[in-house]
């Protein structure tokens, strides 16, 4: 039993969220999938270079994916419409495999 009190309210308005560790090969069905079936909107980068600060910048599909496959990227956010919803990939690389959190976005009407 948790020592937070919780509402159904509160909890209904959390966003629905899947965690799991992907291998390398699933990560690239991914971008596959990405690029040809859903409105990609936005991807951040947070590149890791030896001896140097992480750095975030905007970039591609396309060059998210090369970067993570050159290991310049630490971590990768894709936010894409799919199916009527707006959707969240923040990809983490970890040493067993690649994280990912899959988030379902609160739909507005100006997106």
């Amino acid at each position: 039993m948790s020592d937070h009190p919780r509402n159904a309210e509160s909890e209904a308005e959390q966003p629905q969220m899947y965690e799991a560790i992907w291998p390398p090969e699933q990560i690239d069905a991914l971008f596959v999938d990405l690029e040809s079936g859903a409105e990609v909107r936005h991807v951040q980068v947070r590149t890791s270079v030896p001896e140097q600060r992480p750095q975030d910048a905007q970039t591609t599909l396309s060059e998210a994916q090369r970067m993570l496959h050159r290991g310049t990227a630490r971590a990768i956010q894709i936010q894409y419409l799919f199916d009527g919803q707006v959707w969240c990939d923040t990809l983490m690389v970890l040493p067993d495999g690649i994280r990912i959190v899959r988030t379902v976005l609160p739909s507005y009407d100006d997106q």
